[in-house]
């Protein structure tokens, strides 16, 4: 994964860091996801940034962050089928207590079509989940 990162050139690190910090800034509110694109015609980045937790419950908030970042990154691919490498990062939004990321990386060379075709539901079982707690948030205003 640092070989796949590292390959950036150093401008598009630049862009890419730069859209990591301004995501970091709101997500201190809430979740913030997005596939970023690579300078590399075969990788995709997933990022998942979150509000952070107070220290008693950090390790259930940093174990739902992973768990979260992995089903993007399937999602990822589902939906950016003609790359090979999703690079997943997970982080917790800038100046809230805690620190630590996650990193996921997935080599899709060998996925089958059954492989691919169960990432597709889980882009759509997401994408639904999604408009779901929207319509809540909509209901509450």
């Amino acid at each position: 994964m640092v070989r796949i990162m590292a390959s950036e050139p150093r401008f598009h690190r630049r862009i890419l860091s730069k859209a990591i910090l301004e995501r970091a800034e709101r997500a201190r509110d809430a979740w913030v996801g997005s596939m970023l694109p690579s300078d590399r015609p075969d990788v995709v980045y997933a990022l998942l940034i979150g509000p952070g937790a107070p220290r008693a419950e950090y390790a259930k908030y940093r174990e739902r962050r992973s768990q979260e970042l992995q089903l993007r990154c399937v999602a990822a691919k589902a939906a950016r089928p003609e790359f090979r490498y999703v690079v997943g990062i997970g982080l917790d939004a800038r100046g809230v207590e805690g620190s630590a990321e996650d990193f996921v990386l997935i080599d899709t060379i060998d996925w089958t079509n059954e492989i691919l075709a169960g990432a597709a539901r889980v882009r759509q079982d997401a994408m639904q989940i999604e408009e779901f707690l929207q319509h809540l948030v909509d209901i509450g205003n």
